[in-house]
């Protein structure tokens, strides 16, 4: 995080998937400044593949689009199971769930060389989906948001971390240049981009306040502070979810 590599997949790989990008398109901007990206354990395929053959198969093969989920330990909600993936995503901390095709989920695994991030990703089956596996749709997301986001000013004020703190600030602008430089496909509606935009910095800001012990001086402290953290958490990552896999479930009504 901030920017999760299966949101980027989502996102212009639904694009692709629903005719409005280009298979060039879809894979450059899921690449982006990363060295190499492949896809492991596609049916049918023994050796790894591109980017540009792993959407042409999907898209062979029946899929429509991809939905978004990012668990966390102890909070699933959207995986579909079984625990393989499960396992797999949790750990990863994200996921991309293949709809209308193969039940699959593209879990990634990054690592490093001498030209950059080498990212691969697993091919894991999934149960069927159904529904949206339990996660907000984007106007559940967006109210939940706000409403989680007006509770957790007191939340930051306690912590130390609404109070304009250099380290802070320098961080979250940080956040805000990959914002501005964000490039997402035609088909993420304004309103859930609106949404990415938000969640975006509140993960960003829950991650700060996660990595900073601030007063948290004793185990009773530390898990007052978690407790007052996880709903920011939940519900920043619900809205990514919700924002960057709009066009999964398109609702007139949320665009």
């Amino acid at each position: 995080m901030p920017f999760s590599r299966a949101a980027l997949l989502v996102a212009w790989g639904t694009a692709y998937l629903q005719g409005r990008a280009s298979l060039d398109e879809a894979d450059v901007h899921t690449v982006g400044e990363d060295a190499l990206h492949r896809v492991v354990g596609l049916p049918g395929h023994d050796e790894p593949v591109a980017w540009s053959v792993a959407l042409g198969l999907l898209r062979r093969d029946g899929a429509t689009a991809l939905r978004l989920v990012l668990p966390e330990p102890g909070d699933p909600l959207g995986l579909p199971g079984p625990a393989a993936l499960t396992e797999a995503a949790t750990a990863a901390g994200e996921v991309a769930l293949v709809l209308g095709g193969p039940p699959l989920g593209l879990v990634p695994t990054v690592s490093a060389d001498t030209h950059g991030a080498v990212v691969r990703w697993d091919a894991l089956a999934a149960a069927p989906t159904v529904g949206t596996g339990g996660l907000p749709s984007l106007a559940e997301a967006e109210r939940e948001l706000s409403e989680r986001m007006r509770e957790g000013i007191a939340t930051l004020e306690a912590l130390g971390l609404a109070r304009g703190r250099d380290d802070v600030s320098d961080r979250l602008r940080v956040v805000d240049h990959g914002l501005r430089r964000l490039i997402l496909p035609t088909t993420v509606p304004p309103r859930a981009l609106r949404l990415v935009e938000q969640a975006t910095r509140l993960a960003a800001v829950v991650t700060i306040a996660r990595e900073d012990d601030g007063a948290a001086v004793t185990a009773a402290e530390a898990a007052t502070r978690e407790a007052a953290l996880r709903p920011l958490s939940q519900a920043a990552r619900y809205a990514l979810c919700a924002g960057y896999g709009a066009a999964a479930e398109p609702d007139p009504d949320d665009r």
